[in-house]
């Protein structure tokens, strides 16, 4: 540019990051961020409920699903990126940018006390009474989560019966196929040879409506399902830190109660060493 103004070039560094550490990246947010709803992370290998929905997913080996996989990771932290607390932490712009930031992360003993507070886990659950809103909350992801497994179900029963409709068309494009080698009378080798070309396309589009259902149905049900999940998590920890509290409080109500009585034993040494006690 005019003026001798020093051009600055932005260069652009990229790191790649395994699946793994989106996972500990994850479960570091929701130790320190216990009151946070975490975005979810996308399945590591993408499952159906069962029966067809089964046949209409990926396996972790497939390009497709690892394409559509890492975009999904792209998602979670474009999320991340836009919470007004969880942006803001240090070793999230490290996870950005920090290439040994996992190593880095596990020398401040995090995950040591992240695994002391799961311990709680183990113990009975507080007895006192849980807060109405986080109940509240509790019972809307069961309820929305009941409610998407049922459109999931419903879904699969559906692609069972269209899916059956593809198999027909291509059963048939084979009888078509066999008739055409076997007809003496041109006249009908070439309509059928043109019939079984036309089933046998309309059953390979089933690939193209498997690619839809993934993306217009199945994906986005199971990531509402994941929110659930991450709804129930965020419930979960308010238990443990609750424990967490009453123990405190069980603790501190003992060490008042050996404090007063250390105090009681000072002043009885005081009168029995005063004159004339």
């Amino acid at each position: 540019e005019g003026g001798g103004e020093r051009k600055r070039k932005r260069v652009r560094e990229e790191v790649w990051r395994r699946y793994s550490e989106f996972d500990a990246l994850r479960n570091f947010l929701c130790s320190i961020y216990p009151h946070i709803i975490v975005p979810p992370l996308p399945e590591k290998k993408i499952k159906g409920t069962s029966g067809i929905l089964s046949k209409i997913t990926f396996t972790g080996e497939d390009t497709e699903f690892l394409i559509r996989r890492q975009q999904a990771l792209e998602i979670f932290l474009v999320r991340i990126s836009r919470h007004p607390v969880l942006k803001k932490n240090y070793w999230f712009h490290q996870f950005l940018k920090n290439i040994g930031w996992k190593e880095v992360l596990q020398k401040t003993g995090y995950s040591i006390k992240s695994e002391t507070l799961l311990q709680t886990i183990s113990f009975q659950l507080s007895k006192k009474t849980m807060d109405s809103e986080f109940e509240k909350f509790r019972t809307y992801a069961d309820e929305v989560e009941t409610i998407f497994k049922s459109l999931l179900e419903i879904r699969e029963r559906m692609n069972a019966s269209i899916l059956s409709v593809y198999k027909v068309h291509a059963n048939y494009s084979k009888v078509y196929s066999e008739w055409h080698h076997l007809e003496l009378e041109n006249s009908l080798k070439v309509p059928l040879q043109v019939a079984s070309g036309l089933l046998d396309s309309y059953a390979d589009s089933v690939h193209t409506y498997l690619d839809e259902e993934q993306q217009r149905f199945l994906l986005p049900l199971k990531e509402y399902i994941s929110y659930c999940d991450a709804i129930r998590g965020m419930v979960h920890r308010y238990e443990i830190l609750l424990k967490q509290l009453e123990r405190a409080e069980e603790v501190l109500s003992a060490k008042k109660d050996a404090r007063d009585a250390l105090a009681k034993e000072v002043e009885k040494m005081k009168e029995r060493s005063s004159p004339g006690g």
